[in-house]
């Protein structure tokens, strides 16, 4: 049986990649901001019509980030998410201010994101879940209202749109991982995209130690810096990102006609301002309508060869590393998690494998 897996990374054009490779090598330059890095930074600011800065992963990305802004106090964050978006507050000397999520898009709930602003919050972070937009305009709304910094968690979501703007432009910055996994890869890594020129100089000392000079640092930095090689994997992915963003949007429909029609799946909402751009499709399981759990299905489908994922469970308010959260009740974010599945979307995947999978969860329920 082949085994269909949740992720597939790969290099489109090899021989190009190993000419390249061989540049760098020759050159003795493999990291410390090299010609292939300010490339593919170049590139992706291009793309997105603002400033960019790559670093070495998402997680550091937001560490930093954060730090930039000179903000004391808590961050208002979901707690359905990757630990990375949370941990990265903790790692810049800030506190979670866990919210709760909109039950449909999965994303911040606006109405209980002013709920929790208190006299030490200083900054809201959104998550673009899955590559599903926030609800971008009432959360900046929020934000100038109540003088808050704004940054999203954008790891999920190079090539998503809102408002027929590419996501990268809103907020004080917004932060995506190019990890292996991702629509644009890099094997390991992360791109911070802002307008202000603040940030953008800030990143750009710390991810080399907060150095000035060959003798001087400013500031206590970290070593953030991309290398050449993973720099020549995001060229290598970049050139292809528009027609695997297409390719993602035809597997998702093809996912979407074939169970639309299946009593106890929902899918997660993208409103009509949106575009997603697919990290994962994710289906939501009713027990009761489908016969049986999600954690019945994800074993049905594991045994059937596909790999599927509970993304995200448990939600972080309920890890250990978030023990004095545990009792924190987040009623929607709790029952997303429990009932979530996310299925393949990577660009390899074929029109016949997403029938497959489909028909595996179709036999798989006694509701039909």
């Amino acid at each position: 049986m082949k085994k269909i897996n949740i992720a597939a990374p790969r290099i489109n054009n090899f021989h190009l990649f190993c000419d390249r490779a061989k540049d760098v090598f020759e050159s003795g330059i493999l990291t410390n901001n090299g010609k292939y890095n300010k490339q593919f930074e170049s590139s992706v600011s291009d793309y997105l019509d603002t400033p960019c800065i790559s670093v070495c992963n998402a997680t550091i990305g937001l560490d930093l980030t954060l730090k930039s802004l000179g903000i004391k106090g808590n961050v208002i964050v979901p707690s359905f998410t990757f630990c990375a978006s949370v941990h990265a507050i903790v790692l810049a000397g800030l506190t979670p201010n866990f919210v709760d999520i909109d039950p449909l898009t999965f994303n911040l709930d606006p109405v209980k994101v002013e709920e929790a602003i208190n006299d030490q919050t200083s900054a809201i972070l959104g998550v673009h879940v899955f590559g599903n937009p926030c609800n971008i305009i009432e959360l900046e709304k929020i934000a100038k209202k109540h003088n808050l910094k704004l940054i999203f968690d954008a790891a999920h979501a190079f090539g998503s749109t809102y408002n027929q703007k590419r996501i990268g432009l809103f907020g004080d910055a917004e932060v995506f991982s190019t990890h292996a996994t991702k629509t644009l890869i890099s094997a390991e890594g992360g791109i911070i995209s802002s307008n202000n020129k603040e940030i953008i100089n800030y990143i750009s000392m710390a991810r080399n130690f907060g150095m000035v000079s060959e003798i001087e640092t400013a500031f206590v930095g970290t070593n953030a810096k991309m290398s050449e090689l993973h720099a020549l994997v995001g060229l290598d992915s970049f050139s292809e990102i528009d027609n695997n963003i297409r390719k993602k949007s035809s597997i998702v429909d093809s996912y979407k006609n074939s169970l639309k029609d299946v009593k106890g799946i929902s899918f997660q909402k993208i409103e009509e301002n949106s575009t997603c751009s697919y990290f994962y499709f994710s289906i939501i399981i009713d027990e009761k309508e489908f016969g049986i759990n999600r954690d019945q299905l994800a074993e049905v489908l594991s045994k059937n060869g596909v790999q599927a994922r509970k993304y995200f469970y448990l939600p972080l308010h309920k890890h250990s590393a978030y023990k004095e959260y545990n009792s924190l009740s987040l009623p929607h974010s709790e029952k997303i998690s429990s009932t979530i599945l996310c299925l393949p979307t990577h660009v390899q995947l074929t029109l016949d494998e997403v029938s497959y999978i489909c028909e595996v969860i179709k036999n798989a329920s006694s509701g039909q």
